[in-house]
């Protein structure tokens, strides 16, 4: 769709704008930004980007606080009237396919698929059964409570170092490397 100088500006709101996918989604429309209003919801207040937008909002985190997230979110859905809403983090993703499951008038504006793909694409261990059971690539995945000769075997047919990540997460949070058994 070809947007004229003369036609009103669309309007992009971005759940967790801070982010990094936050980021390089501004980053990748600032020269194309004539004929937009890009709106940020964050929870942390100092991220540098945030100045970018033309509006920010500062809103409870939805991991920590989801019901007085929702509120605030439906005042700032009303007063914005975004045309497209865009989902910036693994958790937005799945809030906002769980949102428009219940209010499906979103629907249109929300670039997010079924709650079901969302919750699997949130969970490390489901998308990788998911992965495995459809041929398709995955990195080799084991659950840190498998019984101690299911850790072994694992150790020994992918050697070390090996990645610990948390079943749930984003941005390279809480993963470590290890590089031997004791670890």
């Amino acid at each position: 769709m070809k947007i004229s100088k003369n036609s009103p500006k669309k309007k992009i709101l971005f759940l967790s704008g801070g982010s990094l996918v936050g980021q390089n989604l501004l980053a990748s429309l600032m020269d194309r930004r004539d004929n937009l209003t890009l709106v940020a919801l964050n929870s942390i207040a100092f991220e540098p980007s945030l100045f970018m937008y033309d509006r920010v909002y500062l809103v409870p985190s939805l991991v920590k606080m989801k019901e007085e997230f929702e509120q605030i979110l439906f005042g700032i859905l009303e007063k914005e009237q975004p045309d497209l809403i865009i989902p910036c983090r693994d958790e937005d993703v799945f809030f906002l396919a769980e949102l428009v499951d219940r209010f499906p008038e979103f629907l249109p504006k929300a670039i997010v698929g079924p709650k079901d793909i969302a919750y699997l694409m949130l969970d490390k261990n489901l998308s990788y059964q998911f992965s495995i059971d459809n041929g398709l690539p995955f990195v080799p995945t084991i659950k840190a409570d498998a019984s101690k000769d299911n850790l072994d075997l694992f150790i020994h047919e992918n050697g070390f170092p090996l990645l610990i990540k948390p079943v749930k997460g984003f941005a390279s949070r809480g993963v470590r490397i290890i590089t031997n058994k004791s670890q």
